[in-house]
């Protein structure tokens, strides 16, 4: 059983000797296989051990990459989540074992140069620590007589899909290869949490894992289409789903190719139990494609194979004569699975399939009317939350800033669970210790992209946190590294106009002007009306996050920053109806109209015009998936939603296209589950319901609804002191019915009136 724990496993010690001496670390050493490791690798560890008397066991464990494992036979768990070197992982095991034999066994590998774009790894190694000290030399990696060998029937190869692909390796098994023998490991070195005397050294600082385990579940499917093809070739139209018998035996020399469709996209670990002579290709598609030469620009209907190919990361399985099953190591993603059955000189039996999904447990607490784009973007953000949050399942695994922002503060919004969120951050901060000062686009990772425009981002997320949770002490701990962070980024000219920094600097891809998704002026060295208003954001965000953890004193510096730093920006581009790019730039940007209705620091008839000319319902602005959501923000502040509510067709659109979830983008779209597009679920709760924090810890409530008229309204959104602030409202006209209830006091606020709300109490209109 998985136990998550607060503080460290063990207490830190001290050198034996003189004060520079590093201490010992912990009461258990890294092993690792003896001999060298070129390239990718599975190991299989075992332990056997003779208990006099049953008796709980608990075991810190953590392995380089990863590990499976099990105890007699049944799997227990897996880890560790993911991580980076400075911050590596543990997972904690409570093991009820009974008195007499029992075989610990785990298996772990490394991917190399094939591992997802967010593993880091020093080698392969494994490390076991008792908590007792009677267990140690029992259990302890180190100390106990642990024995390993090479799996030599899995090869983890790099998966063929084209660029830009980080999700992890293929796998090349054979199920009929013999074990080699168990040797002795090596001892690798001493394991050491959260410090190091010499901190530059490699290896990796231990930290407890953060989130439970992850959730799994058997996913329903059906076979959709069978041919005797190849797994390259193409889905003829008009085939009908054929009714296959169980088990599926071909005969000698016999091919059979198989697309089972899951009814949805999945983060799944497909399951094939096989036997006899031949092989299986299992080839799991995000989508199918018309050409697999181009199939981003030639994916056709989500929901359908008829005339297309099916791409995608393809295992390779060879069965052997009895019969046995496979999963990847690693999971993957998309709605189909094409699977090539090719028997040899005697028949080849396909026993069982099945599917088994992976993700984060998020307990939904929310409530809300049910419609198919609710339901989509609830898919979507389930299916990128894992060990991290991710910007896509399929394509890179990552946690981008930019995305985990909206995706944490979904995470508030459906419910009381923080961690997450939390762990986001600490990544974040982590991400931050490079020679530019701040965090990466990206993290954990293997490598260290710098997005600028995403720093600001992180001090947004951790503002979301305060208003919604408060976590104050979190807060505390993080601050020194956005103060920092924050600094580091912001570089003004002679007139106050901030200067962008060297980097990626990236706003929104869907619009004209914007080159790889950075506009005018927020080029390296320019000075421009969006990387201006960004930076006004950021310091009202840590003025407020100052004030929170009591330094009054900086938050007004980041007051007074803010206030220069705007008034400097709208001398310099505001035209009378907007800001323009740049002040040498004739055209407005809406982007930078948006932030600066947040940021909420021009003069406040400025404002209102701007408004008025962003939220015209006839002449919609140009924003991709990801900043509409800033879009309706500023809507939904402005008590304008019904200006952009028509935008959320483009979601209907896409479901009436075959999607199950929100895509990377409009259009010709790479990537088709990416939560940065999830926030309409956001706005009917907090726009269309109006339920949103009007204190910092969720204090107090601000209901501010704003339905169509003759919409009724059915949401609640949890309060983490308990309970659910709740809302049943119907527009009729200028008036609004119903009833409001709220664990917490705040306000109602409608037609230009607001209603008192009272802890416990309901409101009846």
């Amino acid at each position: 059983m998985r136990t998550l724990i607060d503080g460290p496993a063990f207490a830190h010690a001290a050198g034996a000797g003189h004060a520079w001496d590093e201490g010992p670390g912990w009461p258990a050493s890294w092993i690792a296989p003896a001999g060298s490791v070129d390239g990718p690798a599975v190991h299989d560890w075992r332990l056997q051990v003779s208990l006099p008397e049953a008796r709980r066991v608990r075991l810190h464990i953590s392995a380089d990459e990863r590990y499976l494992l099990a105890v007699d036979g049944v799997a227990e768990g897996e880890g560790p989540e993911r991580c980076d070197l400075a911050r590596w992982a543990y997972e904690t095991h409570d093991l009820d074992l009974a008195a007499g034999a029992h075989v610990i066994e785990l298996r772990t590998w490394n991917a190399g140069r094939c591992a997802p774009w967010a593993q880091s790894s020093l080698g392969p190694a494994l490390l076991v620590a008792a908590a007792d000290p009677p267990d140690r030399e029992v259990f302890a990696t180190g100390h106990a007589l642990w024995r390993v060998r090479r799996v030599p029937g899995i090869s983890l190869v790099r998966a063929e899909v084209g660029s830009g692909f980080g999700g992890g390796a293929a796998e090349d098994v054979d199920l009929a290869a013999a074990p080699g023998p168990w040797a002795d490991p090596r001892r690798e070195g001493a394991a050491h949490e959260g410090f190091r005397l010499y901190c530059t050294r490699p290896g990796r600082v231990l930290r407890p894992a953060l989130l439970p385990p992850q959730e799994h579940r058997l996913l329903s499917w059906g076979v959709i289409y069978a041919d005797e093809g190849g797994i390259d070739d193409v889905c003829i139209p008009g085939a009908s789903a054929p009714v296959l018998p169980w088990p599926l035996t071909l005969p000698a020399g016999g091919r059979l190719r198989l697309v089972v469709d899951l009814g949805a996209y999945a983060c799944h670990r497909p399951q094939l139990e096989l036997s006899g002579d031949g092989m299986a290709l299992v080839r799991c598609a995000e989508a199918a494609c018309a050409d697999p030469a181009n199939p981003v620009a030639s994916k056709g209907r989500r929901d359908s194979v008829a005339g297309q190919h099916l791409r995608g990361i393809t295992d390779r399985i060879r069965a052997s004569s009895s019969p046995a099953t496979w999963s990847p190591l690693w999971w993957r993603a998309g709605r189909f699975v094409a699977i090539q059955l090719q028997a040899g000189v005697a028949p080849l039996t396909l026993h069982r399939l099945g599917f088994v999904s992976t993700g984060y447990p998020l307990q939904v607490e929310a409530r809300w009317a049910g419609d198919a784009v609710a339901d989509a973007c609830l898919r979507t953000l389930r299916l990128c939350m894992h060990e991290t949050f991710v910007d896509c399942p399929y394509y890179e695994q990552l946690q981008y800033v930019g995305d985990t922002r909206i995706q944490a503060l979904l995470t508030h919004a459906l419910s009381r669970d923080t961690r997450p969120a939390v762990a986001a951050l600490r990544h974040f901060a982590a991400s931050a210790v490079n020679p530019l000062g701040h965090p990466t686009s990206n993290h954990p990772a293997a490598g260290g992209q710098v997005i600028p425009t995403f720093v600001p981002m992180v001090a947004g997320m951790a503002h979301d946190l305060l208003r919604w949770r408060g976590c104050q002490d979190e807060l505390r701990a993080l601050m020194p590294v956005l103060r920092r962070s924050i600094d580091a980024i912001l570089r003004c000219d002679g007139d106050g106009l901030p200067i962008a920094p060297s980097g990626w600097n990236f706003i929104d891809a869907e619009h004209g002007a914007h080159r790889d998704g950075v506009p005018p002026g927020c080029r390296p060295g320019e000075a421009g009306s969006c990387w201006g208003w960004l930076c006004v954001l950021a310091c009202r965000w840590m003025a407020d996050l100052d004030s929170a953890v009591a330094e009054p004193e900086l938050a007004s510096r980041w007051r007074r920053l803010a206030s220069g730093m705007a008034a400097a920006v709208h001398a310099a581009t505001w035209d009378g109806a907007g800001w323009r790019f740049t002040c040498g730039n004739a055209e407005r940007s809406p982007h930078a109209a948006v932030l600066a209705l947040l940021a909420d620091a021009a003069p406040a008839a400025d404002l209102a015009v701007a408004a008025d000319a962003l939220l015209d319902p006839a002449h919609p602005p140009a924003m991709g998936i990801m900043f509409s959501h800033y879009l309706f923000e500023a809507a939904v502040h402005r008590g304008r939603l019904d200006a952009v509510r028509p935008l959320w067709r483009r979601w209907e659109a896409a479901l009436g296209e075959g999607f199950t979830t929100t895509p990377e983008g409009w259009g010709r779209t790479r990537s088709d589950c990416h939560a940065w597009g999830a926030h309409p679920l956001l706005w009917r709760l907090c726009g269309i319901a109006g339920i949103r924090p009007d204190a910092d810890g969720f204090a107090r409530v601000l209901i501010a609804p704003q339905p169509g008229d003759g919409e009724r309204v059915r949401s609640a959104v949890p309060h983490p002191a308990g309970g659910a602030i709740a809302v049943d409202l119907i527009r009729a006209g200028d008036r609004l019915l119903g009833s409001v209830e709220s664990p917490v006091d705040g306000v109602l606020r409608w037609g230009g009136r607001d209603l008192p709300l009272r802890a416990g109490i309901p409101l009846q209109l």
